[in-house]
């Protein structure tokens, strides 16, 4: 179900005609040479984020369910559960039947269960997190301290929230489809009203939330600017990276970096050090994804090809398209001053990084979570 959500964007996409592929670019010849470090067995997690100290990570599952889990020693504990999420609905439920009920076998409990996709600390508090529930709303959770825990700051339903990223008074979040949740999408044969992505933002002074941008095609990931003043922002099924500057709240145009040779998903930043008056936009931006074939890219460009695809069994179209996505698996590193691409970490076999996030750590390791894969991995780069 979760490739063909990934599909059915992808039509969506293709339909509405205003992005032009380039040719399908060339695959790696081979694989990147990849040292796996730690497997960590998780329910298909998607954003990770690891605290400043580099000691544990968060990310959400697939059973709606938030993990907590130490790098080195790979154990994990339930941070949060969807009853934190979902209280009115789960109020007389015991925890052994949330969990029974919540173990992500059904697409169709979701909008029960709660699916957490972005998940980030704040760099004012290293104890204070921001959590986008693709199906409840933006949340702020805090390690310590008197009072609620989880606090609920946008409450949106009917809508497919995606990432978020704090800054200063502000609380970013993409929302992937502005009114289809994110299980309905895989029902919908032709979304003719594709572009429905947006960038909103949440005044944690002002308690306002205001859309920023509309018509995105599938908004996804986003990344802080070293300097700090822009945002970018994954449209993964445009396969292309957008701009957003903070001080004038209005998107730049052109983009970052586009028709690149992945299907982009979550980025992450690695910074340059710098001090804040001085600092340029010179770190390196980490673009997991899926990389374009050959075979997907002409489906694309053939509305009426995809159309009659789309329309056969699930069981005769789903193994196809998946042959098409998985297991090959990509990290671009783009240089944030130009977009250019610098590194393509790849893995063909589908046993180490089927990657919808990434994060980089101390010497040249990076952790890995994916939605196609029931773990994340740290592993380490051999030249």
């Amino acid at each position: 179900m979760k490739l063909l959500l990934l599909f059915v964007a992808l039509f969506a996409f293709s339909i509405c005609g205003d992005i032009a592929l380039g040719p399908t670019p060339a695959m790696p010849a081979a694989p990147s040479n990849i040292e796996v470090l730690q497997v960590y067995n998780l329910p298909y997690p998607e954003e990770v984020a690891v605290d400043s100290t580099g000691t544990f990570f968060l990310t959400g599952g697939n059973d709606g369910y938030v993990y907590k889990v130490d790098i080195l020693t790979g154990e994990s504990l339930e941070l949060l559960t969807p009853k934190d999420f979902n209280p009115d609905y789960f109020e007389e439920w015991n925890d052994a039947d949330v969990r029974a009920y919540c173990n992500g076998d059904d697409l169709a409990k979701e909008p029960e269960c709660g699916r957490v996709l972005g998940i980030k600390f704040t760099s004012l508090s290293l104890r204070r997190v921001f959590i986008a529930n693709a199906y409840f709303g933006v949340y702020k959770y805090k390690f310590r301290g008197l009072g609620t825990k989880l606090t609920k700051l946008v409450s949106k339903k009917g809508s497919f929230i995606n990432d978020i990223l704090p800054y200063g008074p502000y609380v970013f979040y993409t929302d992937s489809h502005t009114h289809k949740q994110r299980n309905e999408v895989p029902y919908v044969v032709m979304d003719l009203e594709s572009p429905a992505g947006s960038l909103n933002v949440y005044n944690i002074l002002t308690g306002q939330t205001s859309v920023l941008a509309n018509d995105l095609y599938f908004a996804n990931g986003m990344a802080l600017s070293n300097d700090g003043k822009y945002i970018y922002i994954s449209e993964t099924t445009a396969a292309r990276i957008r701009k957003f500057n903070i001080a004038t709240m209005t998107m730049e145009e052109g983009y970052l970096a586009s028709d690149l040779p992945v299907l982009t998903d979550n980025i992450y930043l690695e910074k340059e050090d710098c001090c804040w008056f001085e600092c340029a936009n010179t770190g390196t931006l980490l673009v997991p994804g899926y990389w374009r074939q050959e075979a997907l890219d002409d489906l694309l460009k053939d509305s009426v090809a995809m159309a009659d695809f789309i329309s056969t069994s699930p069981a005769v179209h789903l193994p196809i398209f998946q042959s098409w996505i998985v297991p090959v698996g990509v990290i671009l590193e783009l240089d944030e001053s130009t977009g250019a691409i610098q590194r393509t970490i790849f893995d063909n076999t589908g046993k180490f990084m089927l990657a919808a996030s990434a994060h980089k750590l101390d010497h040249d390791e990076y952790i890995v979570g994916s939605v196609f894969a029931p773990f994340a991995i740290r592993f380490r780069l051999l030249e």
